[in-house]
């Protein structure tokens, strides 16, 4: 018998992915709708936390520079990374994200 004696039997079904048509230009590329870093018209914000406050205002300098550094970098992306992605300390800031990229990066240049 092909079952063998324990009786086990598997199936394997290989079908083609089905194809993707790639973005086009002109849409948004930073993961939002509109590619203002908005998902849905909602603001995101990005949240920052430290040990201490001054440690809070390192860190908001150190996040600018980076971001500023990449402006690949989704706004989309790094609300994420600091919400899910980083541990929650004692000082805690809130950048809102309103404005776009560049009020992110003026609520950090005010932070830090």
């Amino acid at each position: 018998s092909s079952f063998g004696i324990s009786g086990t039997n598997a199936h394997v079904i290989l079908a083609e992915a089905p194809t993707t048509q790639p973005a086009a230009e002109d849409e948004a590329t930073d993961g939002t709708t509109d590619g203002s870093g908005r998902l849905d018209g909602a603001a995101l914000p990005w949240t920052l936390s430290a040990r201490s406050a001054d440690a809070l205002a390192e860190t908001a300098g150190r996040l600018a520079e980076y971001v500023r550094a990449r402006p690949e970098l989704r706004p989309a992306d790094v609300a994420f990374s600091l919400a899910a992605k980083r541990s929650a300390f004692e000082s805690r800031a809130v950048v809102p994200g309103a404005e776009g990229r560049d009020g992110l990066l003026a609520g950090l240049d005010a932070l830090a």
